[in-house]
């Protein structure tokens, strides 16, 4: 059963751009990307045409779901279903910055009839990439970005378009433990990164007639990130 929690709907409105000053110290590997899940193929493949797509802006990275918000897979439970896709991006952040913050919106619109309870979750967070490829775990661990909503079953709603922002995760230099300038400015040089991320959309149908779409216009669910950067001096 969802639980209800308090939430902010607002209209889309055009945010400030990334910031100017670090446009070009943060390369995105767009074609480079991996993922799993459902609604979650940013390539062509055997399987199908692409159903998902990457916008890098500067400093954001938005990621564009064209069937996320329509396409479900049944849970082993009866009545719950789920459509979700994880997805790293590879990033190199050049020497003398360091990621002090991220933020993250998640933009969708939400069509539903009673009798089915929708849960929206967001997360994302940036690794320092080993060697071999993979992201480094203790950092996946650390200054974890979360974003959810969740939408009551007997709750009737039509909402071309909402945006799911929560209060940004902030690192600072200085802080205890291992924090961003210490992971990123202890070595002056270039850092490969990885920002990995998924987006979840879960239903809970309790009547079998029970409609729902979780889409903007019945189009696309967006998730951006955006992150913070400072100098390591």
């Amino acid at each position: 059963m969802f639980r209800s929690v308090a939430l902010a709907l607002a209209v889309c409105t055009l945010a400030a751009g990334p910031s100017l000053a670090y446009a070009d110290v943060l390369e995105w590997d767009v074609d480079a990307v991996e993922s799993q899940g459902v609604g979650c193929r940013f390539k062509d493949t055997a399987a199908g045409p692409a159903d998902a797509f990457l916008i890098a802006n500067g400093t954001e990275i938005t990621a564009i779901f064209t069937t996320l918000g329509s396409t479900f897979r049944n849970n082993r439970r009866t009545g719950q279903q789920q459509s979700g896709c994880r997805y790293r991006i590879p990033a190199v952040l050049e020497e003398g910055s360091f990621l002090s913050g991220i933020d993250q919106t998640v933009t969708y619109g939400l069509v539903k009839t009673a009798g089915v309870g929708v849960r929206i979750v967001g997360t994302t967070n940036f690794a320092r990439r080993l060697p071999n490829g993979r992201s480094m775990p203790a950092d996946l661990m650390k200054n974890l970005a979360f974003a959810e909503v969740v939408f009551p079953v007997d709750t009737v709603l039509n909402l071309p378009l909402a945006n799911l922002t929560p209060q940004p995760v902030r690192v600072r230099r200085g802080q205890a433990g291992d924090n961003g300038y210490s992971r990123f400015c202890a070595r002056n040089r270039r850092r490969a990164i990885d920002s990995v991320a998924g987006l979840q959309i879960s239903l809970d149908k309790r009547t079998p007639d029970a409609q729902v779409s979780v889409s903007i216009d019945g189009l696309d669910v967006r998730y951006m990130v955006g992150v913070t950067l400072e100098s390591c001096r």
